[in-house]
């Protein structure tokens, strides 16, 4: 990426896989007493998955093969997730606001699942078995109080604590030609991590509101400890503490009940997840190969949302725009090393040596700074021909910067975006319905680093569908998708349309079968 010659990764690869999902939900409430009311919320979901893979990948500078790799992926996982959340809420006394809720939430995952990977390449041969079994879970209380501050306010304090362990156990086993069994461990690909992540804090809000503004303000203290403890291949500790301070804001003016603006601002820290702070590789692309870095600390994030929002019952017209904006302080980015030759590398916070082939790549996760998007939408509505016909037309655009090192360089990857809608749907009659939408895209790639890589693309679907109901029982439906992209490689580069139809006919009493 850095080198003066361009390097070209050209890959062709065939997938499957097979998902089997499970999910049942439960709700159960009830009003204990005139004061005291019960809401129990439990759920349960069972996943089951099985892909494969096949790939071929070919790593070229100016037409000079530098690696090729052939690999046959196969794996199988299974997840367990139970969960649910309870909340209990009691009025005090006779004054109205006066309230004491407990929130409490909890869930747990179980995953089991093993992967058969075999390679053959140019500077290499893998034949590999691996399992994986990873636990993880969260338990969450929130205690809040509010307190009436006259006819128009409130104040509100809340204590939450937050209990999320994670455990993670990966095993590679490479094939042993003299007892045809995958009985040799490979400890470079092989790691047992735990982690644990407790956040506990307090925080005050008030709250105005009357007939025309409703606003609030408020800040929470907040202190995280996350605890990771590797045990295998060699011992490694982590252990950090951050404080922060959340501060939130919502305004919402509504000066009569055609016009609504609404801010809101909002502030919250997120924990890299087991597969970020795992320092194992994952080899199922061995030109692509990732890593994770024990040494992650959380991010923080700033959330900004402005709306605005009218309408004309005169006309049966609407406006809504839209403003957003994000900015992350230490985002977990990536950190990519492209290998000129057969070399070998020690990522950030691991222990052994990962070997690439020339131009191979190591992916691994890294804190950064400077990420922030923007993000801007507007949409105008209206009914035509004596509201026989509905139009929808909106323009938006987006701008988000991304940080990442390449090689050592710092990168910013920035995208910006505008995007323009069109929708026409009919209400001409209860027999015949259709909507007519296209949907487009221009976007842009601008790499400060590397920007051989910049790119320019654009994208667009229009769709017709129609619904039509002919005779007694009878309909007809077709829908005519027209897809477009341009500005890709020449293997992405499509033009085509794709027509689907269906003829149906009402059954039994009633017509409750089809």
């Amino acid at each position: 990426f850095t080198n003066a010659a361009a390097t070209l990764y050209r890959e062709n690869s065939t997938s499957g896989s097979i998902n089997y999902n499970h999910r049942a939900n439960f709700r159960f409430e009830q009003q204990i007493d005139s004061a005291t009311s019960f809401l129990f919320r439990p759920r349960l979901s069972w996943q089951q998955n099985n892909a494969n893979r096949i790939l071929e990948g070919v790593t070229s500078s100016q037409g000079t093969v530098l690696s090729n790799i052939n690999t046959l992926y196969n794996s199988d996982n299974e997840g367990f997730n139970p969960g649910g959340d309870l909340l209990l809420r009691r009025r005090l006394g006779r004054r109205t606001g006066r309230t004491i809720s407990l929130n409490i939430t909890g869930s747990y995952t179980n995953r089991d699942g093993s992967t058969l990977l075999r390679t053959t390449s140019s500077s290499t041969n893998l034949n590999q078995r691996s399992t994986l079994l990873q636990n993880s879970g969260n338990i969450g209380t929130n205690l809040a109080y509010t307190e009436p501050l006259g006819q128009h306010a409130q104040l509100q304090a809340n204590y939450s604590l937050n209990y999320a362990p994670n455990n993670s156990d990966k095993r590679t086993y490479d094939f042993q030609a003299a007892d045809q069994q995958y009985s040799r461990l490979d400890t470079a690909l092989s790691n047992v991590f735990n982690n644990h992540y407790l956040t506990q804090g307090g925080g005050l809000s008030y709250r105005y509101n009357n007939r025309k503004l409703q606003a609030s303000v408020g800040v929470s203290g907040q202190v995280a400890q996350l605890r990771g403890d590797q045990t295998f291949p060699i011992d490694g500790p982590v252990r950090y503490t951050f404080w922060n301070v959340l501060p939130q804001a919502m305004l919402m003016f509504r000066p009569d009940r055609q016009h609504n603006v609404r801010l809101f601002y909002r502030t919250n820290t997120s924990a890299p997840s087991i597969n970020q702070l795992q320092a194992v590789v994952n080899n199922s692309n061995p030109l692509q190969l990732t890593i994770g870095n024990p040494g992650l600390r959380q991010e923080y994030q700033h959330n900004l949302v402005a709306r605005y929002t009218a309408s004309n019952p005169e006309t049966s017209s609407s406006f809504f725009a839209l403003l957003s904006g994000s900015y992350t302080q230490n985002p977990i980015s990536n950190r990519t090393i492209v290998a000129s030759r057969d070399t070998t590398f020690v990522p950030d916070n691991a222990t052994d040596a990962v070997r690439l082939p020339a131009a191979g790549q190591l992916t691994q996760s890294v804190n950064l700074q400077q990420e922030y998007s923007v993000r801007t939408l507007a949409n105008y509505g209206r009914p035509f021909f004596n509201k026989k016909l509905n139009a929808n037309a909106s323009l938006g655009g987006s701008y988000s910067q991304t940080p990442g090192l390449v090689n050592g360089g710092l990168n910013y990857a920035r995208n910006p975006a505008l995007t323009g809608n069109l929708t026409l749907s009919s209400n001409i009659s209860e027999r015949l319905d259709f909507t007519l939408s296209s949907a487009s895209t221009k976007s842009y790639v601008r790499n400060s680093l590397n920007t051989r890589a910049n790119s320019n693309y654009f994208s667009q679907v229009t769709r017709l569908r129609l619904s039509w109901i002919v005779g007694p029982g009878i309909s007809i439906q077709s829908d005519v998708a027209h897809q477009l992209y341009s500005g890709l490689s020449s293997a992405y580069n499509q033009n085509y349309l794709l027509w689907n139809a269906s003829i149906g006919k009402k059954l039994f009493p009633g017509q409750r079968g089809e």
